[in-house]
């Protein structure tokens, strides 16, 4: 028998705990192992009870403790029996702690018998019931302790292993570069700089796993959606191995179902790095045999494609008692992986948070001496056919518009970087390292490429300065992070366009011929309402018209509803709104209005508020420009 399991288990039945603010009563975090407060607004509308120290609770000091017995709690139409304890923690002393302790059956068998026992057994009864809280309670901070001791323990032994593993190749490419100086041979240079690249290449998948699970366990990692071609993602993740595998003489293959449509819609970045991450493993354990992905599809359901992704290989497995705790972080297989095969013990407690926040779960599958089989199923959707804008040389209507062009970047090197691109066309640049510096000479451009993280500042200053002067001065912000974690903040600006890095020449210039190839940058298209009105203007002036006014009250009343709590009616108004956008050709509010109909349908609104603000914003901003265009 497991002893330890068998407590915790009790444990996890029998309690739960609450994190909330002092002064607002806001949940912070809840392990809702008995009843599901985090659905709540706040700790005060779980009970009339918890309701009634409102008060109590700013009174209190650092440390101090509230405890209450037998506290009738009705939730969820049941009637639960609660000893409450709530403690101020020490080190963060504007939070609570509540600990609920679930005795329902306990006091509701007193409740019946107690007219039969006298008052003295009613006593010892509870004393009993007292000693086991408390004896189940130091069981739980024994268990607690036991669990941030064995946690410090990983990370420290993390630590350790990660700056051996960093100092590695930052010491190849210090000697490298010092190398490279001294080297006159064309041959040497390009054996050198080979060298330099797949070391710097390693430095970088090191950083990154670092970077992945700090915002993985802080929860501020999000999800994007984005057009992708499925074979050459596959493709470029096997060729990448090639080599590495070839050199171990193991045969490395890949084989996707020919039903599969050639393009989907998802998350690249994010299925990349899995497919990376188990590709790279497969090949890194396996010493003979072979390493196979299989790509296939499950199912089609409501308009998703359900697709299956297997990594097997023939390498050294993994022993049966280690498939869960493979998967968590700072661990690796066995005690000697990490001195034959380096690495953090990050990889698959990052593809296992990746897949699950893709909506998927992972399965492992493994023999010790015969190889190992991990397989996860993401859904995805179908791609949309859109026309994508591509340089093409002799294609300069928009850069021949650029001749002055500012650039707003406090990297040096990025900054060089974009005067050499620019310089091949050309133009003429003048380089700002901040904010103050770029809004002092900002009318002086024709052009403006900003990165946008500028230090602790970002571009939006900027932004803003030339939407409060309703200027049409066409800017490029640039940033190495996903385009879906700024679109919200790009789009409050009509004619900004975004493009990431790393920076190539021809993305460059095509972005810059779709701000400036054009009179005015267009964020709608009117071509299908056009040709339903083809002959007849003035109903599709009067169309247009109302679509426009309707836009622009039904975002505002969105947010009413919202204030008002009328989900119902919210959901409605988002349905209804994608026609609406659909007929002006708005497609990122048409996408923002389906996840949050979804969201609603699923009883999910993640920041919702700032979303229908941003939308409204976005909108009214859209809507001006249509009226400019065609009032």
């Amino acid at each position: 028998m497991n002893i330890e399991k068998y407590k915790s288990d009790y444990l996890d039945r029998r309690m739960q705990l609450v994190l909330f603010s002092r002064d607002t009563g806001n949940i912070l975090y809840s392990s809702d192992t008995l009843i599901p407060v985090l659905n709540e607004e706040s700790i005060f509308s779980i009970s009339p009870f918890l309701e009634s120290l409102r008060d109590v609770f700013p009174t209190l000091s650092a440390s101090d403790q509230l405890v209450y017995s037998c506290v009738n709690m009705p939730y969820g139409g049941k009637d639960y029996y609660f000893d409450l304890i709530l403690d101020v923690p020490a080190d963060s002393p504007d939070m609570m702690v509540c600990q609920l302790f679930d005795f329902t059956d306990h006091y509701e068998n007193l409740t019946v018998v107690q007219q039969e026992r006298n008052e003295s057994e009613i006593n010892r009864e509870k004393q009993l019931l007292e000693n086991e809280r408390v004896k189940h309670e130091n069981e739980l901070l024994k268990f607690k302790n036991e669990e941030i001791e064995r946690l410090q323990k990983a990370k420290a032994q993390f630590f350790s292993q990660i700056n051996h593993e960093i100092r590695n190749p930052v010491n190849a490419i210090a000697g490298l570069t010092e190398v490279l100086s001294r080297s006159n041979s064309i041959s040497q240079i390009k054996k050198h700089i080979k060298a330099l690249h797949s070391v710097s290449s390693h430095l970088i998948h090191l950083v990154s796993n670092v970077l992945d699970i700090s915002k993985i366990e802080s929860g501020n990692l999000k999800v994007e959606s984005v057009d992708f071609e499925l074979i050459p993602l596959v493709d470029a993740v096997v060729h990448a191995f090639k080599y590495t595998a070839g050199e171990k003489d193991v045969h490395l293959q890949y084989h996707i179902e020919r039903q599969l449509p050639e393009k989907l819609k998802g998350d690249i970045q994010k299925l990349s790095q899995i497919l990376y991450n188990l590709v790279g493993n497969a090949v890194k354990f396996t010493r003979q045999g072979h390493v196979k992905l299989h790509v296939n599809l499950v199912d089609v359901i409501d308009d998703r494609l359900y697709i299956a992704f297997k990594v097997e290989d023939t390498g050294k497995g993994i022993p049966r008692s280690l498939h869960e705790e493979i998967f968590e972080p700072y661990r690796q297989g066995t005690r000697d992986t990490t001195r034959k095969y380096g690495g953090t013990g990050l990889g698959l407690s990052i593809t296992k948070n990746l897949v699950e926040l893709l909506e998927g779960d992972i399965y492992l599958e493994s023999q010790v001496n015969k190889g190992s089989t991990f397989r996860f199923v993401l859904p995805f959707d179908f791609h949309e056919e859109n026309d994508a804008i591509t340089y093409q040389p002799g294609d300069d209507q928009g850069l021949e518009k650029a001749r002055r062009v500012l650039i707003v970047e406090d990297d040096p090197i990025n900054g060089m970087i974009l005067e050499e691109i620019l310089g091949e066309e050309g133009l003429s640049t003048s380089l700002a390292s901040s904010v103050e510096e770029a809004i002092e000479v900002i009318h002086d451009h024709d052009l403006i490429i900003t990165d946008y993280h500028l230090g602790e500042e970002t571009c939006v200053p900027v932004l803003d300065l030339l939407e409060a002067q309703k200027s049409s001065k066409p800017v490029l912000v640039v940033s190495g992070e996903h385009q879906a974690t700024l679109t919200k903040t790009i789009q409050r600006y009509s004619n900004a366009l975004f493009i990431q890095k790393p920076l190539q020449s021809d993305k460059v210039k095509a972005k810059i011929n779709q701000l400036l190839g054009s009179e005015h940058y267009k964020r709608y298209d009117l071509s299908q309402l056009q040709k339903i009105y083809a002959n007849d203007q003035e109903k599709f002036h009067e169309m247009l018209d109302m679509l426009c006014s309707e836009i622009s009250t039904s975002t505002r009343q969105m947010l009413e509803h919202l204030d008002a709590g009328e989900f119902s009616g919210l959901q409605r108004l988002a349905h209804k709104l994608k026609t609406h956008f659909s007929f002006v050709g708005m497609k990122e509010p048409f996408d923002e209005l389906s996840v949050i109909e979804k969201e609603i349908s699923g009883g999910t609104h993640i920041n919702l508020k700032d979303r229908l603000k941003n939308l409204h914003a976005h909108s009214k901003t859209v809507v001006e420009q249509i009226k400019t265009d065609h009032g």
